[in-house]
C-alpha cells in the first residue's frame, strides 16, 4: 500500500481538478454549440481534438519528461490548462461559425496538450516514486481523475446556473493557477523513493535480523550459500539485450503490449463516445437538468467504483490479462443493452446500464500499465527502468488520448447518421472483438488455467484442517 505525503498529495490535487475542468463542459457545451447552430459533426470534432492533442503531447512528455524533470513539466501543463480553460467564456460572445469553431479547436488543443504533460508526467512520477506499489498508486490516480470527471458536471451545472458559461470556465481555470506553483514545491521521484525505500526498510528490520539468525545456523548453511549467491543473466543474452535501444516502436509491436494498450483505448472510447450525444439525447426525452446531472454523475462515479475493485478488492492471484479481458467482454455485452434501454425511455434500467458498463471501464484501465511493464521488464531486462516506465506513461496516457479522440467522433456521426441504438451496437461489438482477438493472440487460455489453478490452491489453503479419522 503506498504511503502519501505532501509531494503525492499535491499530485493528486492537480490530477483532480484537470479532470475535473475535462467533465466541465459536459452538461453544457453541447447545448451552446447547438444554440450557435454549429454542426453536431463539428461539435465531435471539438470534443476529439482535445485527445489528439493528448495524445501527440503525452508521446513527447514521456520522451522528455526525464530530461526536464516532472516538477517542470507539470508546472507548465497546470498553467497551459488555466490560461485555455479560462478563455473558453469567450466562445459564448460570438455569432460567427468560423470562429466559434476556431476559438474552441485551438482551446482545446491547448486544454489536451496541458493534459498529456499533466497525466504523463504524474505516471512517469508514481512509477519511478513507487517501485514496489505501481499498480496500487495508478489506481490510486484513476481514482482520483473518476472523481474529478464525478464532481466535473456537477460542479459545472451549479456554477452555470448561478453566474454562466463565462464565468464558470474563468473560475475553474483561475483555480489551477496557485496549485499548478505547489507543484514546484514536491519532492522529486527519487527523493519520494528514497523516503519510501528507508520506512519499508525500517518497518521490516525485525523481520530481517531474525531471518539472518535463521540463516547463521549451522544448518542453514548450504541455504545461505544459494541465498546470497546473485542471479546472472547469460552473456550472449545480456549482451543482446543491451545492444537493443527502447523506442515507443519496439515497445508497442510487442503483442502483449499492444493488446494491453488497446484495452485502454477501448474503454476512454466508450467513456468519450456519449459525451456530444447523451446531453442531446436525453433533452430530447424531455428529462429535467436534474436527472442529466445525476446521469452525468453516475458515470464517472461508476468507473472510480470500477477502479477502486481493481485496485483494492481483485484478488492478486488473478492474472492481469485475465482482468482484461473478461473486462472487455463484458463491457462490450453490457453496451449491447443499452441501445434498447434508451428506446424504451426507462430511466431507472437507463441508470444501472450505464452504471455497470463505467463500472467495468475500471479494470480495462488500471491493470494494464503493469501487465506492460511486466512484459517490457522480461524483454528488455538489462534497459533502464526507468526511462521504459516513462515512455510507458506516455503509451498509456497517450491510449487514453486515442480513446478519448475516436469516441467523440464515431459516436456524433453514428448517432447523426443511424441512431443511438446502432452507436451502442458498433461500441459494443468493438469491446467483444477486442476480448476475443486478446484471448487467441496473447495465450488467453494459459492465462485462464493459471488463474484457475492460483484459485484451487487458495481454496485449498484457506480450507480448514480436517480432523485425523
Amino acid at each position: 500500500m503506498p504511503s502519501f505525503n505532501r509531494s503525492t498529495s499535491t499530485i493528486l490535487v492537480i490530477i483532480f481538478l484537470s479532470n475535473t475542468i475535462y467533465g466541465l463542459g459536459a452538461p453544457f457545451l453541447p447545448k451552446l454549440l447547438a444554440q450557435k447552430d454549429i454542426d453536431q459533426v463539428w461539435t465531435g470534432i471539438i470534443f476529439a481534438v482535445y485527445a489528439v492533442s493528448q495524445v501527440c503531447f503525452s508521446l513527447i512528455c514521456g520522451k522528455i519528461v526525464d530530461r526536464l524533470g516532472h516538477k517542470k513539466v507539470m508546472v507548465v501543463g497546470a498553467l497551459t490548462m488555466a490560461a485555455a480553460v479560462a478563455a473558453f467564456g469567450i466562445v459564448s460572445y460570438l455569432d460567427s461559425k468560423w470562429q466559434i469553431n476556431t476559438l474552441c479547436i485551438a482551446l482545446r488543443t491547448f486544454q489536451g496538450a496541458a493534459s498529456g504533460f499533466i497525466n504523463t508526467a504524474a505516471y512517469s512520477y508514481a512509477a519511478q516514486a513507487y517501485k514496489d506499489d505501481v499498480g496500487e498508486m495508478i489506481g490510486v490516480l484513476e481514482t482520483v481523475a473518476s472523481l474529478g470527471n464525478t464532481m466535473g458536471p456537477f460542479l459545472g451545472l451549479l456554477v452555470y446556473g448561478r453566474l454562466g458559461f463565462a464565468w464558470t470556465f474563468l473560475i475553474f481555470g483561475l483555480t489551477m493557477v496557485p496549485v499548478g506553483l505547489l507543484i514546484l514545491c514536491i519532492a522529486t521521484p527519487a527523493e519520494l523513493a528514497k523516503q519510501h525505500d528507508s520506512l519499508q526498510c525500517e518497518s521490516t528490520v525485525a523481520n530481517s535480523e531474525e531471518d539472518s539468525e535463521n540463516l547463521s545456523l549451522p544448518g542453514n548453511a548450504s541455504f545461505q550459500e544459494t541465498a546470497t549467491e546473485p542471479l546472472l543473466i547469460p552473456a550472449d543474452d545480456k549482451g543482446e539485450v543491451a545492444l537493443q535501444k527502447l523506442t515507443y516502436g519496439s515497445i508497442f509491436c510487442m503483442t502483449k503490449v499492444f493488446f494491453a494498450a488497446m484495452t485502454a483505448v477501448v474503454a476512454c472510447m466508450y467513456y468519450c463516445a456519449f459525451e456530444p450525444t447523451l446531453a442531446l439525447r436525453m433533452d430530447h426525452y424531455g428529462l429535467s437538468h436534474t436527472f442529466q446531472g445525476v446521469i452525468f454523475s453516475v458515470m464517472p462515479f461508476s468507473d472510480m467504483l470500477g477502479t477502486l475493485s481493481t485496485s483494492y478488492l481483485l484478488p492478486k492471484w488473478i492474472e492481469i490479462r485475465v482482468t482484461l479481458i473478461t473486462s472487455s467482454l463484458l463491457l462490450g455485452l453490457s453496451i449491447l443493452l443499452i441501445g434498447p434501454v434508451f428506446e424504451e425511455r426507462n430511466p431507472g434500467m437507463m441508470v444501472i446500464g450505464i452504471a455497470l458498463s463505467f463500472f467495468l471501464t475500471g479494470p480495462m484501465c488500471i491493470p494494464n500499465i503493469s501487465e506492460m511493464m511486466h512484459v517490457v521488464e522480461h524483454a528488455f531486462p538489462t534497459y533502464d527502468l526507468e526511462h521504459a516506465n516513462s515512455l510507458l506513461s506516455g503509451i498509456v496516457n497517450g491510449c487514453f488520448g486515442v480513446g478519448m479522440a475516436a469516441g467523440p467522433l464515431m459516436g456524433s456521426s453514428l448517432y447523426q447518421i443511424f441512431g443511438f441504438r446502432i452507436m451502442c451496437n458498433v461500441t459494443g461489438g468493438i469491446a467483444v472483438f477486442l476480448a476475443l482477438a486478446y484471448f487467441f493472440f496473447c495465450n488467453g487460455r494459459e492465462a485462464y488455467i493459471s488463474t484457475y489453478r492460483n484459485l484451487v490452491c487458495n481454496i485449498e489453503l484457506t480450507a480448514p484442517a480436517r480432523p485425523p479419522s
